[in-house]
């Protein structure tokens, strides 16, 4: 119901702001088969198929003279549910560019964030936590219904969200007293990029016992990004105040991505500090991880391997995972790999990446695009 919503909005504002003349149309699709089964230290799951989807999605690009329109959506078939289909509104917005300030409406996804795979500021669009085995963070996050103004100048991009209806706030009558707000302020230079942001709205990933789902929070947080020759140094930070029951929350991490002839390699560490006495809260006051991730191209980049591996320093507890990729032509690509979740050295302690070994997989995946 809320998907026609969208698309009755989006069309309405269509017939608004674009002028009956020619348009440019750009459309793109693929269709993507699916296959994972479980491995050995997938206990239950070991040898039995988790994953047997077969994918179509498309999306189409409309551009007037100064407004472009954009829908994105996908249709999955899950073999191992008898075939059910689900359909899923990626996004589906409207755009005017004056130069100086934009204005989008519709559902839309927006990144925020210096990080790689690992969430610190990136809260604006909630994240589809459902999806484990051959899944990129990326594509974890889900579009919000929201009007972007943006104002732009030679370095600098401010944009202000503004989100009538929350998609997260359970039981919260659709009223403005429950809308939600956002913004974030960029700068774009030679020597370094920053970025400041600043939300206030419903949690996206509210912990059963230490949150209220019915209470919004705060976060201000700010990232940035220095090139030094190969090297790009990343940071960033959020701060949330009385996140969990009152207690304050800081999330920060540190990286950097080295990109060579040879190989790229993107090192990071993460922490999670909570304050206040968390004798009930099922949590320690400091969580960390680090991160690191591979990949190399041969054959003119028709092969690529990559691997990436996330380690838990509070319990030891991992995620590996593991990656070829084959290019057969320019539309038709193969991909082969592995998703391992291991718990640590204390085997009464699942750990974050832990407590998802029966879903350690391997699959394969064949995606056509055109």
């Amino acid at each position: 119901m809320k998907a026609k919503k969208v698309i009755s909005v989006i069309f309405q504002f269509l017939i608004f702001i674009f002028p009956f003349s020619a348009l440019d149309y750009s459309p793109e699709g693929s269709i993507e088969s699916l296959w994972a089964a479980g491995l050995p230290n997938a206990h239950d799951n070991a040898g039995k198929f988790l994953v047997g989807n077969i994918t179509a999605s498309g999306s189409l690009k409309v551009y007037g003279e100064e407004s472009t329109a954009f829908v994105d959506g996908e249709v999955t078939s899950d073999a191992l549910k008898d075939n059910e289909l689900s359909f899923k509104l990626r996004e589906a917005w409207a755009d005017y560019d004056d130069g100086f300030w934009a204005l989008r409406a519709g559902r839309q996804i927006n990144a925020w964030g210096k990080a790689d795979g690992l969430q610190v500021a990136d809260i604006l669009c909630p994240k589809d936590n459902s999806v484990l085995i051959a899944s990129e963070y990326a594509d974890s996050r889900l579009g919000i219904d929201a009007i972007r103004l943006s104002l732009k100048g030679e370095n600098l991009v401010c944009d202000a969200y503004w989100i009538p209806i929350s998609q997260v706030a359970k039981n919260a009558e659709a009223s403005l007293e429950h809308s939600e707000a956002a913004v974030r302020l960029a700068s774009y230079f030679p020597f370094a990029d920053f970025s400041i942001y600043g939300f206030y709205g419903y949690d996206r990933q509210p912990l059963p016992i230490l949150s209220d789902s019915s209470k919004k929070i705060a976060m201000v947080g700010a990232d940035t990004a220095i090139p030094v020759k190969e090297i790009v140094l990343r940071a960033e930070g959020a701060f949330f105040p009385e996140r969990y029951s009152q207690k304050n929350q800081l999330v920060a991490l540190a990286g950097f991505d080295w990109n060579s002839s040879l190989i790229t390699i993107t090192a990071q560490y993460y922490m999670d500090y909570l304050t206040g006495d968390l004798e009930n809260f099922g949590r320690k006051a400091y969580l960390h991880q680090a991160s690191l991730s591979l990949s190399k191209s041969f054959l003119q980049d028709t092969l690529k391997f990559s691997f990436s591996g996330l380690l838990g320093l509070n319990d030891f507890d991992s995620m590996l995972s593991f990656k070829g990729e084959y290019s057969i032509t320019d539309q038709l690509c193969l991909t082969l790999g592995s998703d391992i979740f291991m718990k640590g050295p204390d085997k009464d302690k699942n750990g974050f990446y832990g407590a998802y070994q029966d879903f350690s997989s391997a699959y394969i995946k064949a995606e056509f695009k055109f």
